[in-house]
């Protein structure tokens, strides 16, 4: 073999040995400069059991938690997984039931979208409100378009428009980013982090923790180049529509620029907005109290917190009450003035809420089958739909409450007796 031949294998091996250099890994405990109790609320909520399915051959993992009958979708950036959303997720949890998803290493939008949505399927999930932050929002707009029919609300956090800015502005890396080692494009990533993204957030330890956690070893170069292959591909936009949208941003993002920050607010012009001043990509991270407020207000939270209660009234008082004949739990249920009203042979028979006791002090507990049919309100002033099933008889109660300080109250009963069929 003659020396040149010599020269060359050896180069070649060394440069197959530089190729293949692990990537190091790092845990977030050896990263993080922060509080300590952040710290444990992650490793607590990373202990949740994760659920997954396979699409298309891909396996998507992602947490299903909560409980409340409306669900939140959150999705994540490019740096990033299910767990990015752990102090959203353990506030809102008690009203919502919520789905966090970590991408499967896809390459395009609409495998992102297959993925997603059959995840949804085998939840049996119809329809979600969506918070999207960076690249999550702009699968959640590329949702928006193909999917539109199972979103309700949406939140487009640090995001941008479909564009051609960012193909155009990394072009170059396009075309040589699946031949980089992963060692070197995850050491870019990580400068590019230190030097932009970590001062954006003033420096915020667990933006700089989490992130630099995923660089070193949680994110393969696979999901990385899917990733980007995402953010680059291009499609027409949809407006919202009829969906209610929220844009959260900031403004100092070091990652979308202003241009498409504009973009994104003349594409939803009908849009609430809200900018955080100095936090950076990742205000969930660096502000996640403010930022959770905001999500809590927009998804109506309020809302769903009020019906709780006055479901609450009509289990644990109203229903409760009438079928062991407890007069003190029903006081509980009723406004003092309230009045009971059916009508008979069109006529009015109207009670009053002694009348109403003293007949239940009278009969005693009763058996029947209760169902809160409905709950809706506005303001102060909420609607219930009850069933009690004494077979052969049954009794519809149409109930409105009402609000009086804290508390929610039944204020007039109208009820409807039928037979069973």
């Amino acid at each position: 073999m003659s020396l040149f031949m010599k020269i060359s294998l050896f180069v070649i091996v060394i440069l197959i040995l530089v190729y293949f250099i692990p990537n190091p890994k790092k845990h977030f405990r050896e990263l993080y400069k922060g509080n300590d109790d952040i710290a444990d609320k992650l490793e607590r909520f990373r202990k949740y059991p994760l659920k997954s399915i396979k699409k298309d051959g891909r396996t998507w993992q992602y947490i299903d938690t909560g409980n409340g009958g409306e669900t939140i979708l959150f999705l994540h950036g490019m740096g990033g997984a299910y767990d990015i959303w752990f102090q959203q997720i353990e506030a809102l949890k008690k009203d919502f039931r919520i789905i966090s998803v970590t991408y499967s290493a896809v390459n395009s939008l609409e495998e992102m979208a297959a993925g997603i949505t059959g995840i949804l399927d085998a939840e049996g999930i119809d329809k979600v409100h969506v918070v999207g932050s960076s690249l999550g929002g702009y699968i959640a707009q590329f949702l928006l378009k193909n999917h539109g029919d199972r979103l309700e609300k949406i939140v487009l956090s640090n995001t941008f428009p479909p564009n051609t800015l960012f193909r155009r502005q990394n072009e170059g890396l396009g075309r040589i980013i699946s031949w980089l080692p992963e060692w070197l494009l995850m050491r870019t990533f990580r400068e590019n982090l230190k030097a932009k993204v970590v001062p954006a957030s003033g420096d915020n330890p667990l933006v700089e923790a989490y992130l630099l956690e995923h660089d070193y070893g949680l994110m393969s170069k696979k999901q990385f180049i899917g990733r980007f292959h995402c953010v680059m591909q291009y499609f027409e936009p949809l407006s919202s529509g009829n969906h209610p949208v929220l844009i959260i941003e900031s403004d100092n993002d070091p990652l979308v620029p202003k241009v498409l920050h504009d973009s994104l607010k003349m594409l939803y012009p009908h849009a609430q907005v809200h900018t955080f001043p100095d936090q950076g990509h990742f205000p969930y991270l660096s502000a996640p109290d403010e930022y959770t407020q905001w999500l809590y207000k927009f998804l109506g939270g309020d809302r769903l917190h009020e019906k709780k209660a006055i479901s609450g009234v009509i289990e644990n008082y109203y229903f409760k009450g009438r079928k062991a004949g407890d007069v003190e739990l029903l006081k509980k249920a009723f406004v003092e003035d309230a009045m009971l009203i059916t009508v008979e042979n069109g006529k009015e028979k109207a009670a009053t809420l002694r009348q109403y006791l003293n007949m239940v002090s009278d009969k005693g507990p009763v058996t029947c089958t209760t169902t809160l049919l409905a709950v809706d309100l506005e303001g102060d002033i909420g609607i219930a739909k009850t069933k009690f099933d004494y077979s052969p008889v049954i009794y519809y109660d149409y109930l409105v409450m009402e609000k009086r300080g804290d508390q929610w109250k039944i204020a007039r009963k109208y009820y409807v007796k039928k037979e069973a069929r």
